[in-house]
């Protein structure tokens, strides 16, 4: 007997949306009876983080609607030039549901505007301090022009954009560090250290003719750091290291540097010999999974012994290599890290992963997966609360 009212239940269950790609991008997938059995529960498709439902549009404008922990907010989908961006596309509708066809705003490759739907984002397992760090991250603000040789397109990541991340995994301070896709003009770090507050502070990537008033004017904008990018992108030459490391000391900077992994030991005397403090990015970045007895991986533990040497524990994909999130093939070495020099360990969440998603086209994982990376790591309270809040404090302030 058929009541008035009630829907067939391949009608109360819409296909779903599937993260494909990067962020903003998705796919419609099969009603529960053409899923296969894995994915099935009670005849209800499984939704698995950053997985979300579609849902009946309430208002004749598209709306963006993100709910995180019992809170939510809602914004225009749609900015100018996203038709432009997706123009010539074929079966948009089929692909994106009614309304998002050609002509029409599309949603962003780097963003999840355009997209009318509820999106529940995870909560990290572990509980951070008051008062804990993100050690790596990027703004990417269209207001502010990129270089012409940029290594990759950069994706919309703002301050406002980052602050909803901060919030949901329970930070609240922050080392914002110069993408390479702004050079050595420092307006966009500038202003998204102002904007996220006095718990921010910010990593240059200066030249080695810089001059000292530059220095001092980053200094007093909230800059603690010298990004030397040894990797694409980068604005120095391993000869111009140890100069800029001098002139940066009276400013009470650190040493950033970001280089592969294989080269420490032909670097080894070099680093060794820097002056003040040296930060290591992403775990060494290796280029593939490592043991933590190989002898590359034993002359950057010889570079922590100089107790000047600091290690991010950050963008554990290692440059695409490490495999798919949760990246187990990097948990070996990020252990041994930890065991050998939990005091100058730092944590970073690399957003918004940029080489991941712009360069290498693989899913980075969500930030709060991320972050409970450490309880697989060490399982200890005291050692999450020295790498997230007592070491960086050392460090930057």
């Amino acid at each position: 007997m058929e009541r008035p009212g009630l829907r067939h239940p391949k009608d109360r269950f819409p296909a779903r949306l599937e993260l494909r790609g990067q962020p903003g991008q998705f796919r419609r997938l099969g009603h529960p009876e053409e899923l296969p059995a894995p994915e099935r529960r009670d005849g209800i498709p499984e939704l698995l983080p950053g997985q979300c439902r579609r849902r009946r549009r309430l208002r004749p404008r598209r709306r963006l609607r993100i709910a995180q922990h019992g809170r939510s907010w809602t914004a225009d989908a749609g900015r100018a030039g996203d038709a432009d961006h997706h123009a010539g596309d074929q079966g948009q509708a089929d692909r994106h549901g009614p309304g998002l066809g050609p002509g029409q705003p599309q949603p962003d490759p780097g963003t999840l505007e355009g997209l009318d739907f509820v999106l529940i984002l995870p909560k990290p397992r572990l509980q951070a301090p008051a008062g804990a760090w993100d050690c790596h991250i990027h703004v990417l603000d269209p207001r502010f022009p990129t270089v012409a040789n940029a290594v990759y397109q950069a994706p919309v990541a703002t301050a406002a954009d980052y602050r909803a991340v901060q919030e949901r995994l329970g930070l609240t301070r922050v080392l914002v560090i110069q993408s390479s896709t702004h050079g050595t003009d420092h307006a966009c770090l500038l202003d998204a250290i102002e904007q996220l507050g006095p718990g921010a502070r910010g990593v240059a990537m200066v030249d080695a003719a810089v001059p000292d008033a530059e220095l001092a004017r980053l200094t007093a904008g909230g800059v603690r750091g010298a990004r030397c990018l040894m990797t694409p992108g980068g604005v120095l030459a391993w000869d111009d290291v140890p100069s800029l490391s001098a002139r940066i000391q009276e400013h009470g900077w650190h040493t950033n540097l970001q280089m592969r992994g294989n080269t420490f030991p032909e670097r080894f005397d070099t680093i060794r010999a820097l002056p003040g403090r040296v930060v290591i990015d992403h775990l060494g970045l290796f280029s593939r999974p490592i043991e933590p007895d190989h002898p590359d991986v034993q002359v950057l533990m010889r570079l922590l012994d100089t107790g000047r040497v600091w290690v991010k524990l950050s963008a554990p994909y290692g440059g695409g290599v490490m495999g798919p999130p949760p990246f187990a093939t990097a948990w070996p070495l990020a252990r041994a890290l930890i065991r050998h020099a939990p005091e100058r360990m730092l944590w970073g969440s690399d957003w918004p992963h940029t080489f991941m998603t712009q360069v290498y086209k693989l899913p980075p994982g969500d930030p709060a997966t991320l972050l409970d990376l450490l309880l697989e790591w060490v399982d200890d309270e005291s050692v999450h609360r020295q790498i997230l809040l007592a070491n960086p404090d050392e460090l930057l302030n």
